[in-house]
């Protein structure tokens, strides 16, 4: 989601007609300088996204125009911007910069050779250049903008000449000079890393879209890290080096030094899941996108204060959250990051829910395709979700009033002592089954039941007639 965004507002940004001054040799020119002496002309299209360019493309370090010689300094933004069919560029040594998204969606693209002049490249730069398998960054780059090798999944090297006062790189890993921060890992890479012991940071975006690897060995240098992880769909283990004094790891999963916090779950882990029994709290994003777990037992250690989420799980069928852990503490029904729902949970096991529970199924969207962030209370509920409900004795006035398109069933485990008023009714409840005894069922608490399909409650003491009536 963040990254189709950044796309749309680079594309918005740069809508406007970019006028070129003049074309030679297929090359398209705008003049930035016309100082005499000092005439300089940027590399740029035709019009935005035209696909002005293909093949192999030269780009010479003059041009000749109105009797003028113009040297070419920039290659500017968008320049090159979606054309899919460019294979090779040659940039002269006169070119100083590289402009924002200048090689953006450029598929394939394979070769390119940044000369020893310039000094800056800008963001999204080669964003997309998926037939890129090595890059070499030159001695002369003092800065490098956000996201400029994302989306290439090619992308196995970037090497930095050993010059370069600003940039370094180890096993074709971008680091920082002084190797204390992680800039890029390039898409491309595959199999088990290990990260140096200088390292004390990992940026955000380090690991976008690195879904190959399989195993990522932590130094002791660290002292923080967040879930960088979450694409690393294919990673199965994180290691830390046992002199670490802020994490440790077991069977691959990272948690604090004391056992206490888990800190991530690898993206690329499977099956059913142990923790330790010193686990009390667990990181809000500890399961992004953990898309092939199917089912997550949070331990009864665990305390109420944790509020994970399972943003991306996208494989998960069923979750079990202790007693002192209620659906308001963790974002479960909604995966905002991917715009939609957990497409394949099936069941949810609960202690007993809170009062505001309504906060979950009222408004529901059966069904809906998209996630509207500024209408908190609109969530969508899987078809035929499973919400079981260990320890509710019971149920606040309107817990599940006005949910009828909710398409879910509720199954309670102990003995019912007492029902609110409305609590069920004109709920989306497909199947109650309410466990030993109940109190007399009432048409005010369970009228209009549009979904119901069944209902079992055992020992009832009373119903009324037409409590099920539409």
């Amino acid at each position: 989601m963040k990254r189709l965004l950044l796309i749309f507002i680079c594309m918005i940004a740069t809508i406007s007609i970019h006028a070129y001054d003049f074309v030679m040799d297929g090359i398209y020119y705008q003049i930035i300088n016309r100082n005499s002496g000092n005439e300089q002309v940027e590399v740029t299209y035709q019009s935005f996204n035209s696909k002005s360019y293909s093949g192999n493309v030269v780009i010479p370090s003059q041009v000749l125009y109105s009797g003028k010689k113009y040297s070419v300094t920039v290659i500017g933004d968008d320049a090159f911007y979606g054309c899919s069919s460019l294979r090779s560029i040659t940039i002269p040594n006169s070119v100083t910069e590289i402009g924002s998204s200048a090689f953006m969606s450029c598929s394939s693209l394979t070769e390119i050779t940044i000369p020893n002049s310039v000094t800056s490249i800008g963001s999204y730069t080669f964003y997309g250049c998926r037939s890129l398998t090595e890059i070499t960054i030159p001695n002369s780059v003092t800065s490098i903008g956000y996201d400029a090798f994302d989306g290439c999944s090619k992308l196995e090297n970037i090497n930095v000449e050993s010059g370069n006062d600003n940039y370094t790189s180890i096993d074709g890993l971008l680091y920082s000079k002084d190797m204390t921060t992680l800039i890029i890992c390039p898409a491309g890479k595959t199999g088990s890393i290990t990260l140096p012991n200088s390292l004390t940071n990992i940026y955000g975006s380090a690991f976008e879209n690195c879904s190959n690897l399989t195993s990522i060995t932590l130094p002791n240098s660290l002292t923080f890290i967040s879930n960088e992880f979450s694409d690393c769909s294919m990673l199965e283990s994180i290691n830390v080096n046992s002199e670490n004094n802020n994490y440790t790891s077991i069977d691959g999963l990272l948690y604090s030094k004391d056992m206490t916090t888990l800190v991530i779950c690898p993206a690329g882990k499977t099956g059913l899941l142990s923790f330790p029994e010193s686990m009390t709290s667990i990181m809000y994003n500890a399961f992004d996108g953990c898309c092939k777990l199917k089912e997550i037992i949070i331990p009864n250690t665990v305390k109420k204060s944790s509020s994970p989420n399972f943003l991306g799980c996208t494989s998960l069928q069923k979750i079990y959250l202790p007693d002192n852990v209620s659906l308001r503490d963790i974002t479960v029904l909604v995966d905002i990051h991917y715009n939609r729902i957990l497409p394949s949970l099936k069941e949810i096991n609960v202690g007993k829910l809170e009062k505001d529970l309504c906060y979950y199924f009222r408004n529901v969207k059966k069904g809906a395709s998209d996630y509207n962030l500024t209408q908190v209370r609109n969530v969508y509920v899987p078809k035929g979700l499973k919400v079981i409900i260990r320890n509710q004795k019971e149920f606040v006035d309107y817990a599940f009033m006005n949910t009828a398109d909710a398409d879910m069933d509720i199954e309670l485990c102990v003995p019912v002592e007492k029902i609110g008023t409305d609590a069920f009714k004109n709920s989306g409840v497909n199947g109650l089954t309410i466990a030993e005894t109940i109190p007399a069922i009432k048409v005010s608490d369970f009228g209009n039941l549009p979904n119901l399909k069944y209902f079992s409650a055992k020992n009832a003491e009373q119903i009324e007639a037409g409590v099920f009536a539409a």
